[in-house]
């Protein structure tokens, strides 16, 4: 609508100059006309005082004449003279009015498509049909797919579900989830109103929509740690209630074992004995998973530290060979035995995996301490890589599925993080990230 009455304005200005430069022509026709009839006259009178008059009039009308045709040819190129000149001012001012417009809706033009291409958001333009009129890059992104392959076509052809995008309920989040082109299922939220004309009536419909994926990711997230907090919490009274009967009962089986004469009721208690320290342990870890931690931090210096890691397991008689890389000096700030209780972790599930050799890698990059451990041994299956993570999650068949939980905590709490990627033929790598001192 801005643009039309900019136009309207053009067009009523056009129309004034040329009433103005036509007003000006009739004005100019007519003082040429009476000027000529104002010379004729003159030198009528001219004529007639030389054949009828004395000599001093015919002076008096040959000077007179003189001064009138002269005067008049002077008037007569002025005007001849002024009048494209003034024709051309005026055309000069039209035309720099005309730039003036240009100018100003192709700026507009150029800050509407600045922000229609830059929202972070896709936006797509329908016209009553369905058909895709416009859509910006981000919504290109998210459906992955080129402006060239979708103008004009119907937007339901796009993927199932689309066609709930062309029925407009105002003030209305909704969601729906898509297949695009690389056989990926998104979820898309979504809202939309009428593409309206200058005149207010309906010519389409203007859709905004958004991939819902990260945010999704992140809710689970959110949810999963709550659902742990309360987790953690059911545990620690349950393992806080179990331990001191537990502490009993392997007291008392201790007991038996020295003083019972039988060697085969030895065996039994011994077993028993096995039994209870493993739920001891059991209980030690959901009780440490479950609770603050109390860091003691001090600067360790990586390279020193694996050094004496890869000795202890070495003289322990770990069978994968172990090969370590510090390219530039790193020093964490950390607690020194709960860090080594992590990476002692990873390097038992590296030995359970197989592998033959692991390679550990300390470097600085963003400020941060990267520690990669890498194995040759067998991957972790796709269908068990979302839930390692997981308390009680494991695929050893004596493990208690608290060691990798235990490991991310440790890190979480040093305000760090932990990544696992595990591919077929390859085998693992786990990348922790560390504050530097």
């Amino acid at each position: 609508m801005i643009r039309e009455s900019r136009n309207d304005m053009g067009a009523n200005n056009k129309k004034s100059h040329l009433g103005f430069v036509n007003g000006r022509s009739g004005i100019r026709t007519k003082f040429v006309v009476l000027l000529l009839a104002w010379i004729f006259l003159s030198f009528g009178g001219l004529a007639f005082a030389f054949f009828t008059g004395k000599p001093g009039t015919k002076l008096f009308f040959s000077i007179y004449a003189a001064f009138v045709s002269g005067a008049g040819v002077v008037l007569v190129v002025r005007k001849m003279l002024l009048a494209p000149l003034a024709e051309l001012s005026i055309k000069n001012g039209m035309l720099a009015e005309s730039e003036l417009n240009y100018r100003t809706l192709r700026a507009e033009k150029e800050f509407s498509e600045a922000i229609f291409n830059s929202t972070a958001s896709g936006v797509a333009v329908l016209d009553e049909n369905g058909r895709i009129l416009r859509m910006n890059q981000a919504g290109l992104a998210i459906l992955e797919l080129s402006f060239g392959e979708i103008s004009g076509t119907y937007i339901e052809s796009i993927s199932e579900g689309l066609d709930e995008m062309k029925k407009i309920i105002l003030n209305l989040s909704r969601e729906i989830s898509i297949k695009t082109v690389n056989g990926k299922i998104k979820p898309i939220g979504f809202t939309n109103s009428p593409f309206l004309d200058h005149e207010g009536k309906a010519k389409g419909t203007i859709i905004v929509f958004r991939d819902l994926t990260e945010i999704k990711k992140l809710r689970a997230e959110i949810n999963k740690k709550q659902h742990f907090e309360s987790m953690g919490k059911v545990m620690a009274g349950v393992a806080h209630e179990i331990r001191n009967p537990l502490f009993a009962i392997q007291s008392i089986g201790q007991i038996l074992e020295r003083e019972v004469p039988s060697a085969r009721q030895q065996a039994l208690i011994s077993a028993m004995l096995k039994e209870t320290g493993r739920m001891k342990t059991l209980i030690e870890d959901l009780l440490f998973y479950s609770r603050p931690s109390k860091l003691e931090v001090a600067g360790i210096d990586l390279d020193f530290f694996f050094e004496d890691i890869i000795n202890s397991l070495r003289l322990g008689g770990y069978q994968p060979r172990v090969l370590l890389s510090c390219p530039v000096p790193v020093k964490i700030i950390a607690d020194s035995d709960k860090m080594r209780q992590v990476f002692l972790n990873l390097m038992d599930n590296a030995a359970g995996a197989s592998c033959s050799q692991v390679d550990i890698t300390a470097d600085r990059k963003n400020g941060m301490a990267v520690i990669t451990f890498r194995d040759n041994g067998k991957a972790i299956d796709e269908k068990d890589i979302e839930k390692i993570f997981d308390p009680f999650f494991t695929t050893k068949k004596e493990g208690t599925g608290l060691g990798l939980p235990i490991c991310r905590k440790i890190v979480e709490d040093h305000k760090g993080r932990i990544e696992i990627k595990s591919v077929k033929a390859e085998g693992t790598t786990v990348t922790i990230a560390l504050p530097v001192e």
